[in-house]
């Protein structure tokens, strides 16, 4: 079994997105519990440290956020190699784990062909992480890079099943293992409802709705906007909050969703909150009736499981992993992808008392059950050891 791994992530803490946060927990875990020695090597993206010890993991961030992106991954392969000479060589590290196969594809290939390393991919969202819908968006080379990789690895590890088949139409290889994230189902609860904060957020609305979602033209918030305003002409009055910033180069896309909000007029249910804690996000979901999710497409989707853990029923289109864990009448409802199918699903919840408890119940239930990162962990573990 071997319990030292060195590992890569394109990006890692202070930027937490939803593959950061599964490292960090994933990693953590791994430690705590089972006394791993893992050392994290990132790019150095927003002038953090160059070396931290973050709950055992340790971070060694390199490089630079080139705007430009070749010569980012370019320097990117030197600066690894300067940073295992140097910190790495003379150190019995038998594993890589990288986390996306694209962005260190050149080293790890020479790792695991020459040096004779154990490669052990996790992949999330098309190799690159890039914010595509698509694997079809990607660069014809980047696809080809990750076949090359996938080929290669020891282990492929993923956190879906539409994962698992985009690894095999580019590489052939359908031995992916599926491991599907989770959420810290301690600090995520139905407890954190709040009658009083409720009333406040509805705002003198009938029923609260939340997403969470960084603003930018994948994620698709138009659509869940415009059926704000269905519901309206239906009589059901409902308040949107929609949590989340605004990404670099979406500014236009942001004040085109402002502008559709005014021609809908529905300027008085769909608040656009920008950032928001994890504190007063976990409050925010466990008041609200429902979660709503309209992305064209979501590597799996941790926000959804939040809201679960939270006791709060999941509206989301099929983004890729959505079937993985969103079961029609159970926890929510898998629509299809347009403002009317997400305005009948989100009607025929509230206005279905009994149809709503059970939800809220099995919500909560199914993250209890598979989806949370103490099992997450657990099998990668499992995985892991037997490498």
């Amino acid at each position: 079994m071997h319990k030292k791994i060195l590992a890569f992530s394109p990006i890692f803490y202070p930027h937490m997105g939803g593959a950061e946060r599964t490292v960090y927990e994933l990693y953590s875990r791994l430690i705590a519990v089972h006394g791993y020695d893992i050392a994290l090597v990132t790019v150095n993206t927003e002038g953090a440290p160059a070396y931290e010890l973050i709950d055992g993991i340790q971070v060694y961030r390199i490089g630079k956020n080139y705007q430009n992106k070749f010569l980012k991954i370019l320097l990117l392969q030197f600066a690894f190699v300067a940073l295992y000479i140097r910190k790495f060589s003379f150190r019995d590290w038998r594993v890589l784990h990288t986390h996306y196969a694209f962005h260190l594809a050149p080293v790890a290939l020479f790792m695991r062909y020459v040096l004779r390393k154990k490669l052990v991919i996790s992949e999330y969202h098309f190799g690159t992480g890039a914010d595509i819908a698509s694997e079809k968006e990607n660069p014809a080379y980047a696809n080809k890079i990750c076949a090359m990789m996938y080929r290669a690895a020891t282990k492929i590890l993923t956190i879906s099943q539409d994962n698992k088949q985009f690894i095999k139409r580019v590489s052939g290889r359908g031995t992916a293992e599926v491991i599907k994230q989770g959420t810290d189902h301690t600090f995520f609860s139905p407890i954190y409802a709040s009658e009083e904060k409720k009333k406040e957020l509805l705002a003198g609305k009938e029923y609260l709705l939340v997403t969470t979602s960084r603003i930018s033209t994948r994620k698709n918030i138009e659509d869940m906007i415009r059926a704000v305003r269905i519901l309206k002409d239906r009589n059901i009055f409902v308040r949107l909050m929609i949590n989340g910033k605004v990404d670099r180069g979406n500014e236009a896309y942001f004040a085109e969703l402002k502008g559709l909000i005014t021609e809908l007029d529905i300027a008085d249910a769909v608040v656009f909150n920008g950032f928001v804690s994890d504190e007063d996000m976990r409050v925010m979901y466990a008041c609200s009736d429902l979660f709503l999710l309209t992305s064209k497409y979501e590597g799996f989707g941790i926000a959804n499981v939040e809201a679960l853990a939270s006791g709060t029923p999941v509206i989301t289109y099929d983004t890729g992993a959505a079937r993985d864990f969103i079961i029609d009448n159970e926890n929510g409802f898998v629509t299809e992808n347009n403002p009317q199918s997400v305005a009948d699903a989100v009607s025929r919840i509230l206005l279905d008392r009994s149809l709503h408890m059970h939800m809220r119940v099995e919500a909560r239930a199914c993250v209890e059950k598979e989806l949370n990162w103490a099992i997450y962990a657990e099998h990668n573990h499992s995985f892991l050891q037997h490498i």
